[in-house]
């Protein structure tokens, strides 16, 4: 929920003032974020990527100085820890299970989750499960959600095999994403930290 209390305290800060700005700032820290979940935003390639319609922008900084010098000793200590510079999405492991699309003929789980106001559902075929978002129609599909906030009599709360085989298929590495907010919201059900 980062990102409903950044907008919490926007709008008590700002009270609407139209010429206040919010500017956040980071490394890249990981795929998983849940302020691009929220807001439906991702940054592409591109130096900057506009969202005119929220009102908003991502801005990429790559190539900057890095504050360790490479060849610093302190480098060994981070590497054999595991630990990156936060430079570049290409530092994270979980980029590697994003895939462009569903493949076709993948078979659709017959319910549908239901995370921060968006729809999501998962396909298999002999390989893999790959979840993505999902606009199609909800008649005769069940709904889950993770969130209590958003259990209605339409969307029940996920039950715990649901989780259990989301972390399943993540152990045995079977499970992939069409992009990594889809990612995010899914594997944020089932774990602590992504």
């Amino acid at each position: 929920m980062a990102a409903q209390g950044i907008m919490s305290l926007t709008k008590t800060v700002f009270s609407g003032r139209t010429d206040a700005r919010l500017f956040c700032l980071s490394n890249f820290t990981s795929a998983a974020n849940p302020y691009f979940v929220k807001f439906r935003i991702y940054p592409s390639k591109e130096l900057v990527t506009l969202y005119p319609e929220k009102r908003m922008l991502i801005e990429r900084c790559d190539g900057y100085r890095k504050a360790i010098d490479k060849g610093n000793p302190w480098n060994d200590v981070y590497e054999a820890g595991g630990m990156g510079n936060y430079a570049s999405e290409k530092e994270d492991d979980l980029i590697g299970l994003i895939v462009p699309k569903v493949p076709k003929g993948a078979k659709p789980y017959s319910h549908i989750y239901y995370i921060e106001g968006q729809y999501y559902r998962a396909y298999y075929n002999n390989q893999m499960t790959i979840y993505t978002e999902y606009k199609g129609s909800r008649k005769g599909l069940m709904a889950f959600t993770p969130n209590t906030r958003e259990c209605s009599d339409n969307c029940m709360l996920i039950m715990q095999w649901m989780i259990k085989r989301i972390v399943e298929d993540l152990q045995t590495g079977v499970i992939r994403f069409t992009n990594p907010n889809v990612m995010f919201a899914i594997l944020n059900m089932a774990f602590d930290k992504v």
